[in-house]
């Protein structure tokens, strides 16, 4: 078998997999590839110079999709640049398919150039890791779409001897049966047999599961924090019984149990459970308990929780009341300082047109949306990377996921863009009726690590040098360099006036931002 058969053989695999979109880095040794890619009208190939922005926009458009993309590499260090992605795949159960081509197994332990200990080298994090060569027989291989799968092709040389091979396509293969979801339900009835104060958290959920976990919640009757990934924190049936003033309100419910559905949550609250003795249910398609004690059950969540049988609770009027005050006190501080980095996001999320897909990046971005972004229903979709909750790729990713034919804006703070640079190289390839307004959030470094308890107590130096990663970076420069149109804004402009692909800094007032903060500290310590 010549490479460009094995090549061929490769890549029908993937198809048959549900893989139409391939995302390649060129090299040498990856050539075969490239080369029956080049010559196949039936796949859709993406070209990047930089890997690890190809596997986070491959993750991205897997997302979106909801179906396998694929990402190929050359050898050497360019297949190790998409560690960073797979992870994130990995706990996010998005299904990467990761295709590294590699110099022959007798070069391994060598020191040969391009050539390193390539099986294996995701380690845990993939559902498999199969070493394939032309002179081989290709593998049976099973692939539950349910972690990323690598694949590691040895091409010897010459590399494009003989002739290209036409590809057979033929259909997707079954994907795998459901599981019994009646244990989910078990658990539910059982856990809630003794609980009267229950609080309910919807973390990030899929678009088939939120009408589903919506009526549980109306069902259920108890308090419900429903996350801006959730979809549901807008909706409007879920108004008696959502809490809506931000997480501080949390410690002040006197829960008795507590039970997720959908993704880990993004809460402190939710972190500050492992220090307390409340019970904690989690229910997620993911086998991820977000948590190191509790019960967790991985489940099809819509069918799972329509099964449920469970008594009517009460939801806990004072509370919802002073949800509802401290919302107001809230809001009415922001309106005191609109030059705040809080204040200006508040407004955007309002000046967003209606049905955008809007990215939200980690770590301050999607909190503070959490708190502050309008309650309007706005049929905003909403994505972030929550798998590792890490800053890298998030700009590759937001525009793997941005949508043909509407408005895309991605939500990013200084430091996360900073990550991810050369991420624009892609837009040129991608549908000219694609929207694109990032809009990075400049506070000249990380400042959620001005709010960390105990920082407070280094020496503002060191805590600026080392902690905040300070700086005084802008980014018109950069806008420039990928031809995006730029716009610094100190106040919240309209939208409508914008280019269709364009950058946005916002430069929030650093002192109005500091006394906001310390209003609505202020606010939370008097009750």
């Amino acid at each position: 078998m010549t490479n460009l058969e094995l090549a061929a053989k490769v890549l029908e695999l993937a198809h048959s997999f549900g893989v139409r979109d391939f995302c390649v880095g060129a090299g040498f040794r990856n050539s075969p590839f490239l080369r029956v890619l080049g010559e196949s009208s039936d796949l859709s190939t993406f070209s990047f110079f930089d890997e690890r922005s190809a596997g986070f926009f491959a993750y991205g458009r897997s997302k979106r999709d909801d179906r396998a993309v694929a990402v190929i590499t050359t050898s050497g260090t360019a297949a190790a640049e998409l560690l960073p992605a797979v992870v994130e795949a990995f706990y996010s159960a998005v299904p990467l398919l990761v295709i590294t081509a590699d110099r022959p197994a007798r070069f391994r332990g060598t020191g040969a150039p391009q050539s390193i200990e390539q099986p294996g080298l995701f380690g845990v994090y993939v559902e498999a890791s199969v070493d394939l060569s032309a002179d081989l027989p290709l593998p049976s291989i099973h692939w539950s779409a349910k972690k990323p799968l690598h694949l590691n092709v040895c091409f010897d040389e010459p590399l494009l001897a003989g002739e290209v091979p036409s590809l057979r396509l033929g259909s997707r293969n079954p994907s795998q049966p459901a599981g019994d979801d009646s244990k989910a339900s078990r658990a539910i009835e059982t856990f809630l047999e003794t609980a009267q104060r229950p609080l309910l958290i919807a973390g990030a959920l899929r678009d088939e599961d939120r009408e589903a976990v919506r009526d549980f919640a109306l069902h259920m009757g108890s308090a419900l924090y429903a996350e801006p990934l959730s979809g549901l924190r807008e909706e409007p049936a879920l108004e008696p019984i959502r809490l809506i003033s931000g997480e501080r309100i949390l410690r002040r419910g006197n829960f008795d149990a507590v039970i997720r559905i959908g993704g880990v949550p993004a809460l402190r609250f939710w972190r500050d459970l492992e220090q307390t003795s409340a019970p904690v249910l989690s229910l997620s398609p993911t086998p991820f308990a977000g948590l190191s004690r509790g019960i967790h059950v991985t489940t099809s969540i819509q069918h799972s929780i329509k099964e449920t049988r469970i008594r009517k609770l009460a939801v806990d009027k004072q509370l919802i009341e002073e949800d509802r005050r401290m919302h107001a006190a809230t809001s009415a501080a922001l309106d005191r300082e609109p030059a705040a980095e809080l204040s200006l996001l508040r407004s955007l999320s309002s000046a967003i047109p209606r049905g955008s897909f809007v990215f939200l990046g980690n770590s301050l971005p999607v909190r503070e949306w959490d708190l502050v972004a309008s309650r309007e229903d706005r049929a905003f979709h909403l994505g972030a990377n929550r798998g590792a909750n890490g800053i890298d790729g998030e700009v590759s990713t937001f525009l793997g996921m941005a949508r043909e034919g509407q408005s895309n804006w991605a939500l990013l703070g200084d430091l996360t863009t900073l990550y991810d640079l050369g991420a624009p190289w892609i837009v040129p390839q991608l549908e000219s009726d694609t929207e694109l307004r990032i809009v990075v959030i400049n506070n000249g470094g990380g400042q959620i690590f001005s709010r960390v308890a105990g920082l407070d107590k280094v020496d503002p130096a060191i805590r600026s040098r080392l902690f905040q990663t300070e700086h005084s970076v802008r980014f018109r420069g950069w806008a420039e360099m990928w031809n995006l149109h730029y716009e610094p804004w100190t106040a919240i402009e309209n939208p409508a006036l914008l280019p269709s692909r364009a950058v946005i800094e916002i430069l929030p007032d650093a002192p109005a931002t500091g006394r906001l903060w310390k209003a609505l500290d202020e606010l939370w310590s008097d009750r």
